[in-house]
């Protein structure tokens, strides 16, 4: 799933969030509506099962690497301001 086009497919309502099985709340299936690129016809909804803990994991790392990004961006800005001085 690519999480960025999310709140557009959403937004669209072409994914949703159900349960999956009888009461599970710490499973959910995102499905997904898919069809053929040729001829525009409908297919079978895509699925995907996921927990909560892989979600969450998931974002902890997007935010590490964020970070991580932030720190060398902020590093070259500083190594950009002192190569102007000279």
């Amino acid at each position: 799933m690519d999480w960025s086009k999310y709140s557009t497919l959403k937004s669209g309502s072409k994914i949703s969030w159900d349960k999956e099985g009888e009461g599970s709340e710490e499973r959910v299936v995102l499905s997904q509506k898919r069809w053929d690129a040729e001829s525009g016809e409908a297919q079978d909804d895509s699925k995907h099962s996921y927990e909560l803990s892989y979600l969450e994991r998931d974002k902890a790392r997007y935010d590490d690497e964020m970070a991580r990004a932030k720190a060398q961006s902020d590093g070259l800005a500083a190594a950009i301001a002192d190569f102007k001085k000279l």
